[in-house]
């Protein structure tokens, strides 16, 4: 696009943007630099460069709902503040085999939790004291 302006002064030509449809703005951008170079070792040298949005992109794909490809699911072991937390430990080294394990206090209201849990992206909850596994985000058909 003609109108299009990068905010950094050093470019000297083109500049290109890549955008997505899914986000409203640039999630990787560039253009030539020629006389930056140039300042360092005192003589002139062509440059193009870029550079991604990593955050960004990655932030696009999880709200798409991508997952990473062998990834395990996330899973919150909840002890309560009574539990012997070497027995916690080793259920939880247990539960590793299929999890990606995180240990934490269980909460006096759960429900609450689990919502907190299910947005920092958890996908189950365990608790050290049986042997019930809760998946989250689950709807209902």
């Amino acid at each position: 696009a003609p109108s299009l302006v990068r905010g950094q002064g050093y470019y000297t030509g083109m500049v290109f943007e890549v955008t997505c449809p899914q986000f409203s703005g640039a999630v990787a951008g560039g253009g030539r630099y020629d006389n930056m170079v140039g300042k360092f070792i005192g003589q002139q040298v062509p440059a193009v460069g870029f550079s991604i949005g990593f955050e960004r992109v990655c932030g696009i794909l999880l709200e798409q709902g991508y997952q990473i490809p062998g990834a395990k699911p996330h899973l919150a072991l909840l002890y309560l503040k009574d539990a012997d937390f070497a027995a916690v430990l080793a259920k939880a080294e247990t539960l590793r085999a299929d999890y990606d394990v995180t240990v934490l206090p269980q909460a006096k209201k759960l429900g609450k939790q689990f919502g907190t849990l299910e947005a920092a992206g958890f996908n189950a909850v365990a608790f050290a004291d049986n042997d019930d596994i809760k998946a989250l985000g689950q709807k209902a058909e």
